[in-house]
């Protein structure tokens, strides 16, 4: 019981230390505190029936790609982002190529069969070890998505 009691205290005084020190800054990196881009893109997310959803598509769109199209893509984005040196300007640049919410659906369907991960997940970092793209650059990405026709 003592040994909790010290390990909530040490936590606890960390945390204040790294608000006071570092500000949301820190808080942010590490996932405790979130950005408002960040709260709007997991509500969108969260949201049933929209483009990020792997079958998404079938029901509401019928302008998609060719597989090879999107395997294309796919590998883009996943060669993309890594531990080190992302190269954001490639992922932002496969999403800003797409022309119908339908093509980016069907892109995150084949990027699931192949990687086994969830597209949205994947370019936020949801995945160890892999970095992530800003909020700020996820929230610019789906912003423009939402513009493209089903």
């Amino acid at each position: 019981m003592k040994n909790n009691l010290d390990m909530k205290t040490v936590l606890i005084g960390g945390a204040v230390i790294g608000v006071l020190f570092f500000g949301n800054k820190l808080l942010k990196a590490i996932g405790i505190f979130k950005s408002e881009e960040s709260k709007a893109i997991d509500e969108y997310a969260a949201s049933s029936g929209n483009f990020w959803s792997p079958s998404w598509y079938k029901t509401n769109s019928n302008n998609i790609m060719t597989r090879a199209s999107a395997d294309v893509l796919a590998r883009t984005i996943w060669d993309s982002i890594g531990m080190f040196n992302d190269n954001e300007e490639k992922v932002k640049g496969v999403f800003k190529s797409l022309k119908s919410q339908g093509q980016v659906s069907y892109l995150a369907e084949v990027f699931f069969l192949i990687y086994n991960e969830d597209l949205l997940t994947f370019i936020r970092g949801g995945y160890w070890p892999y970095d992530a793209l800003s909020d700020a650059d996820v929230f610019e990405i789906t912003r423009y998505l939402q513009t493209l026709p089903k």
